[in-house]
């Protein structure tokens, strides 16, 4: 009887040792931009011209094939190996040509075998590539604000400090 709870521990961990080889998960990030999240609205957009690091988190030492898409049209491809961690980054330049909605695919394979999960792609994701990028810190008013709110807070100043005349 005292076996059993460390016979059940053991089952509950290698079963969660061995559910995540089974998936992909990706990470679309903006690596031109310190990192920041990519994603389908334009406000998470990435900017053409930019590069597009997906982090791809999937079985140990498998090799993960990443394909862009628009509609029925393939953009670019990449693929690189991920390491004793399942862990791995594939880039890939957006170009000018890509404006609106993209879908990125990724597929991990272990030794040629096919997808690790059986069933296609491992992971999808769409994002938005946009002509500019929007400055994530400032709105786009505020800059004015600021400047007219300067402006009159240097004219009340020069009005009060200026010398009369006599």
């Amino acid at each position: 009887m005292r076996v059993l709870p460390f016979a059940c521990a053991f089952l509950i961990a290698v079963s969660a040792q061995a559910a995540p080889a089974s998936r992909v998960r990706i990470v679309l990030k903006d690596s031109s931009n310190g990192d920041r999240a990519v994603g389908a609205s334009p406000k998470e957009g990435i900017p053409a011209g930019h590069t597009l690091k997906v982090a791809v988190f999937g079985p140990r030492n498998s090799t993960a094939f990443l394909i862009v898409r628009q509609g029925a049209v393939e953009l670019a491809e990449a693929d690189g190996k991920l390491d004793h961690r399942g862990y791995g980054e594939l880039f890939v330049v957006v170009k000018e040509r890509w404006i609106g909605l993209v879908h990125a695919e990724v597929a991990a394979y272990r030794n040629g075998r096919g997808p690790t999960n059986g069933n296609g792609p491992g992971a999808q994701a769409e994002f938005r590539v946009i002509d500019v990028e929007p400055d994530p810190n400032v709105p786009e008013g505020w800059p004015v604000v600021f400047v007219m709110i300067g402006g009159l807070a240097t004219l009340g100043w020069w009005r009060r400090a200026r010398p009369e005349t006599a």
